[in-house]
């Protein structure tokens, strides 16, 4: 069995337990501190497929697509499904049938906080296809590329898909997210081929374009470049990733910090998918918490819920099996 990239599993915990803090109203300025969340996601991600053993061929690709729906895109229907039983059912919130159905397509005006894994399912399906040439082009070279096409995505969608209503928030969705996404993901990729040198040297370069863009955009705050994801967004959250990596590489985890952070890793989906269901309880009961207290309750009751789930699995299992 291959062995656990621990520093990868430290950066799937913290990539997570900040997506949790940027749902608990922490204020402005904490939300653009911690906004390189999705982005730290979305690069162990491609960090990770890059290091799996998965070669791209025309029979597994299929069997691999299906994969991930089943891992990606299934447990999230299942949320919706509950969360509308619980909710628009039960609670009898106003949950109409075009609100229900942008939840299924993971789209904005839908359930919130479950369009990631519309990203991080649209950026798996091309990554087999990227893998063989990160591998056999330069990698400078692909990296000069891949900034080119960001820039890119950035000006078609500023100058045209932003003007064109509804066929534009669908080539918003199809084309923008989707490049800039896996722009990160396939920086995930090419960090795998980096000695730490190198690693040092493209997070100061993301660093870099940061700083050039927060000079053009005059203050404005970076969370108005994450939906769709801007250069200078994307920036920002590579930057801070690669340092992450550098700095928590040299990390030792042992014992139960070791189980604990494997298994939080293993299982943090699930915990993202029930902290979403909290947080609507939340909101329908108009409770109102410090968002420190609110981000405490919506992760630790994530993780209870999903160690609870686990038994109750293992317990079917062992029953049906």
């Amino acid at each position: 069995m291959k062995e656990r990239n621990s520093t990868i599993d430290l950066l799937r915990v913290i990539g997570i337990v900040l997506v949790i803090a940027s749902h608990s109203y922490f204020p402005e300025a904490i939300e653009e501190l911690i906004c390189f969340d999705v982005v730290l996601l979305v690069f162990v991600a491609g960090y990770s497929f890059m290091s799996s053993s998965f070669i791209f061929s025309k029979e597994n690709y299929w069997e691999y697509v299906f994969k991930r729906f089943k891992k990606l895109i299934l447990p999230v229907w299942l949320v919706v499904i509950v969360w509308y039983i619980l909710f628009g059912l039960i609670l009898k919130d106003p949950i109409s049938m075009t609100t229900l159905g942008k939840s299924f397509f993971l789209l904005a005006g839908g359930m919130s906080f479950i369009w990631v894994y519309r990203v991080f399912f649209t950026s798996s399906l091309l990554m087999p296809f990227f893998k063989k040439v990160v591998i056999e082009k330069g990698k400078w070279i692909i990296l000069g590329c891949l900034i080119l096409i960001q820039i890119g995505n950035d000006l078609l969608f500023r100058f045209v898909f932003s003007n064109m209503g509804t066929i534009g928030k669908v080539l918003e969705y199809l084309i923008t997210y989707t490049i800039g996404y896996l722009f990160i993901s396939m920086v995930g990729m090419l960090s795998v081929g980096f000695n730490r040198k190198e690693k040092i040297f493209t997070a100061l370069l993301f660093g870099l374009l940061t700083a050039i863009g927060k000079i053009i955009i005059q203050g404005e705050t970076l969370l108005l470049y994450k939906h769709p994801p801007f250069l200078i967004y994307s920036s920002y959250g590579l930057a801070i990733s690669l340092l992450l990596y550098l700095l928590l590489n040299h990390v030792k985890l042992e014992g139960n910090m070791e189980k604990g952070i494997v298994w939080f890793s293993k299982n943090a989906r699930s915990i993202y998918l029930w902290h979403a269901l909290i947080y609507y309880l939340l909101v329908h009961f108009n409770v109102s918490l410090p968002s420190i207290l609110m981000w405490l309750l919506l992760l630790c009751g994530g993780i209870l819920l999903t160690y609870f789930e686990q038994i109750l699995l293992r317990t079917w299992r062992e029953k049906h099996v």
